[in-house]
């Protein structure tokens, strides 16, 4: 068996920014451009295609793709779960983006804070209005980690901002969402 398909734990915290300082994404000229589309959730599974552009200065273009099996989030490691991720073909995957009905688009910004490095997606589409940080790193240094200073509140336990949530439930959609 592959070492890809081999399932691990992901370690992680989740933070809603509401209020982002212009000076959070600065020196963070090419951000990474993700499409996510998911093709199947349920109880907390969700299977889903990401394809990631990597755009540079040059103008060249390192994308890739994808395919991805998460499960719920286990307990006690309320900030664990698992995931199985496998590289596929970027044309494949295009191809299936383009035609699944629960899409999230969204630009990635890695911005470092307190010495942690953070996930910063500035969500696009129907979740336009939405960024959410996020830390992924060990067990013991998720657990350690404290709330940085750019977001408002921890949103890692709220099912309702997890990207397979926000592909069938969009940020916009919501009653109050500002």
């Amino acid at each position: 068996m592959s070492d890809h398909l081999t399932p691990h734990a992901e370690y992680e915290r989740r933070f809603l920014v509401t209020d982002p300082i212009q000076t959070l994404f600065e020196g963070v000229a090419h951000p990474q451009e993700i499409e996510q589309a998911y093709l199947w959730t349920e109880g907390g599974y969700a299977v889903r295609v990401r394809v990631i552009r990597n755009p540079s200065a040059d103008d060249s273009d390192s994308s890739h793709a994808f395919l991805t099996l998460k499960g719920p989030r286990e307990k006690p490691h309320d900030y664990m779960r698992y995931e199985v991720e496998q590289p596929i073909d970027l044309r494949h995957a295009e191809a299936i983006v383009a035609l699944a009905e629960h899409v999230v688009t969204k630009s990635r910004y890695p911005i470092v804070a307190e010495g942690n490095t953070f996930e910063v997606d500035v969500f696009h589409g129907a979740n336009e209005g939405l960024i959410i940080a996020e830390f992924e790193a060990s067990a013991q240094a998720v657990a350690r980690l404290r709330k940085p200073w750019f977001a408002a509140r921890e949103i890692t336990h709220e099912s309702r901002y997890s990207n397979d949530e926000l592909a069938v439930h969009p940020y916009q959609d919501w009653e109050n969402y500002k």
